[in-house]
């Protein structure tokens, strides 16, 4: 079984993630790189999440809020 931390260099290394912050920029569903940040949620001072989706396929590929992606 592998840990984390290997599961997240696997991915930036596939290239589904951005090394740093995360983001997702490749669909694990379709391996497509055509994303679209939707469905924002603000608060007060700006955006606190907003969902990843593929272009291509329609699936959700993540969320991010509060200041990270979910893993």
């Amino acid at each position: 079984m592998e840990t984390m931390e290997e599961w997240i260099q696997e991915q930036i290394d596939e290239g589904y993630m951005r090394a740093g912050d995360l983001e997702p920029i490749k669909c694990q569903w379709c391996e497509s790189s055509d994303l679209e940040d939707r469905n924002h949620g603000y608060e007060n001072l700006g955006i606190v999440s907003k969902e990843k989706w593929c272009n291509a396929c329609e699936k959700r590929v993540n969320t991010w809020s509060y200041g990270s992606w979910d893993l």
